[in-house]
């Protein structure tokens, strides 16, 4: 033998398909099986290609199909407990093939949110955008119980209030759920009779605040149940 043999051990920088791949797998989308094995075999035999090009003798999988060597474990040895960790947050801080934005190794790693929150937070929008609906429909029953002006102002009070609330909560603020809440609870109150009142007057007006009132309950829960773990961290 006239020479060393060179190999290589570990990952290597993964391409955006196995990314992306990865990204969608830890959103919790599902991921054809023919589609993965299709994405992992071509990243595969191009990384293979890479390194006999390099001139590696002894060439390896860089590890492509691996998200990382701490959650291979669990594929591979029983025994070990999983514990959850807050959405967003890291055991160790990204590598650079996730091309995670952080610079500083103190700065806090973008969080993401979980589909719950994604999910009430659409919900939060269809609510708003149905109950400017029904006062754009029954608005001329509405300013003959108000004058428009204070109508209009009690509007653009509520719609500002909800719109800092939505902001407050997608960004995982615990007090913003809770003050949402109450004021959900608050708002039956004066809800129900104007809903008895509505089914006599304008079934149709009735139909559409059950909708409103369904869109916020799916709401609630979603914030305080599936997606409570969002609001675990405390954010001034």
């Amino acid at each position: 033998m006239d020479r060393i043999l060179t190999t290589h051990t570990g990952s290597l920088i993964r391409p955006p398909s196995v990314l992306a791949l990865f990204d969608a797998a830890e959103r919790g989308e599902p991921i054809a099986e023919h589609t993965r094995a299709k994405t992992m075999a071509d990243a595969v035999a191009q990384i293979v290609r890479e390194q006999a090009n390099v001139g590696v003798d002894i060439v390896s999988d860089g590890e492509i199909g691996k998200f990382s060597w701490v959650s291979y474990l669990y594929e591979r040895i029983s025994g070990l407990e999983i514990r959850e960790l807050p959405p967003g947050s890291r055991v160790m801080p990204p590598s650079r093939d996730r091309q995670a934005a952080v610079v500083d190794a103190d700065q806090e790693p973008p969080r993401v949110r979980p589909p719950a929150i994604r999910r009430a937070i659409v919900l939060m929008w269809l609510s708003l955008a149905l109950n400017l609906v029904i006062l754009a429909i029954d608005w001329r029953f509405q300013v003959s119980q108000m004058p428009a002006p204070v109508l209009i102002l009690s509007a653009l009070f509520g719609i500002g209030i909800s719109v800092w609330l939505f902001i407050k909560i997608a960004t995982g603020r615990n007090w913003a759920r809770i003050v949402y809440l109450v004021l959900f609870l608050l708002g039956l109150i004066t809800l129900a009779p104007q809903m008895l009142g509505d089914a006599t007057r304008a079934a149709h007006i009735a139909g559409m605040r059950m909708i409103e009132v369904g869109l916020d309950f799916a709401t609630m829960y979603l914030v305080f149940f599936p997606g409570r773990e969002w609001f675990k961290r405390v954010r001034v």
